[in-house]
């Protein structure tokens, strides 16, 4: 099986006081650009699809890959591949370093 190096976007937030000011729309595209720089193939996002539809995920991106934890709002699973070349697997069940509180998702 060949690997792929994917991560998860998340947790993003912006307080309701800052809301509107191209904070989040800052952070997501560091973060995206960084990802880039590091050669990562694939990126995920959990959260409202018109929010991220703007940045390129697509929950049909994220459909074969099962998230670390089970999700209340299955249809915010996104993803966006970063890599042309990316050899990603027909199905695939992530698990997350960073993030292991289920309650935070």
């Amino acid at each position: 099986m060949h690997s792929f190096v994917g991560y998860i976007l998340a947790p993003l937030a912006v307080r309701p006081e800052f809301q509107r000011q191209g904070i989040g729309t800052a952070v997501v595209e560091a973060g995206i650009q960084q990802l880039v720089e590091q050669g990562v193939d694939i990126v995920f996002v959990y959260g409202d699809p018109a929010y991220y539809a703007r940045y390129g995920f697509e929950p049909a991106s994220a459909a074969s890959f099962h998230a670390p934890y089970p999700l209340q709002y299955p249809f915010g699973w996104q993803a966006r591949c970063l890599t042309a070349s990316a050899k990603l697997p027909a199905a695939a069940t992530l698990t997350c370093v960073a993030l292991r509180d289920p309650a935070l998702w």
